[in-house]
Formats: C-alpha cells, sequence, structure tokens
C-alpha cells in the first residue's frame, strides 16, 4: 500500500486537495471542517484517491506521464536500453507499483515537495 504522504504528494500533482477531519467546524458549530476547506457533511465528496484504482493511473498517465514521456523513459530504472521495451516492462507493473514510479519520478526529476 502507497503512504499517505506518498499520496498526498501524487494528488497534489494531479490538482487535487487532500481530504480529511481539522479541529475547526462550521460557523454554526453544526459540521466538522474537511482540509480541503469545506464542510464535512457528506463523506463521499470527501474521499481520497489510493492510487490502486485503474483510474487513478489513467489520470497520471494523463497528467504526468505523458507530458514528460521522454524524462520518464530516460529516467526509468530498469537496464533496458531501448525505450519501448522499457515502457512495456513498466506497463506489466501493478497500479500500484507504476504509481510509486512517478511519485519517485516526481519528486527526482520533476522537482516535487512534499505537502503539509
Amino acid at each position: 500500500m502507497i503512504s499517505e504522504t506518498k499520496r498526498r504528494i501524487l494528488s497534489a500533482a494531479l490538482g487535487e486537495e487532500w481530504h480529511g477531519y481539522t479541529d475547526d467546524v462550521t460557523r454554526d458549530g453544526q459540521w466538522r471542517m474537511c482540509q480541503c476547506g469545506y464542510a464535512y457533511i457528506r463523506a463521499e465528496n470527501h474521499v481520497n484517491r489510493t492510487f490502486a484504482d485503474p483510474q487513478d493511473w489513467e489520470d497520471l498517465l494523463e497528467k504526468v506521464v505523458r507530458p514528460n514521456i521522454v524524462a520518464f523513459c530516460e529516467w526509468l530504472p530498469c537496464a533496458v536500453t531501448e525505450w519501448y521495451t522499457t515502457l512495456l516492462w513498466f506497463l506489466t507493473l501493478p497500479i500500484e507499483e507504476r504509481c510509486l514510479l512517478v511519485h519517485d519520478f516526481g519528486k527526482e526529476v520533476l522537482g516535487w515537495k512534499e505537502t503539509d
């Protein structure tokens, strides 16, 4: 399973807010606040990504991998010299492992930082 810190970084890379209870409450005191800045009224509106789901991978692919495909293929930690063979190897990995590699790529090559 991917750690919460890594999931936070990947979520930020997708331009999404992290969800979770805070100590704050709404002005009327009826609802607790979410870290995303909205009242935590409906739990289904405050679900964090697991990065084990095919849609999570598709979103990372669209927003992180494709725009940086050459750098990503050159960075991939595989001893294969032909880029298409490396990419095929990568695509045989489970989704969580692919997402972890995207996280490592983002930190090492794109300069992603830890989020609060």
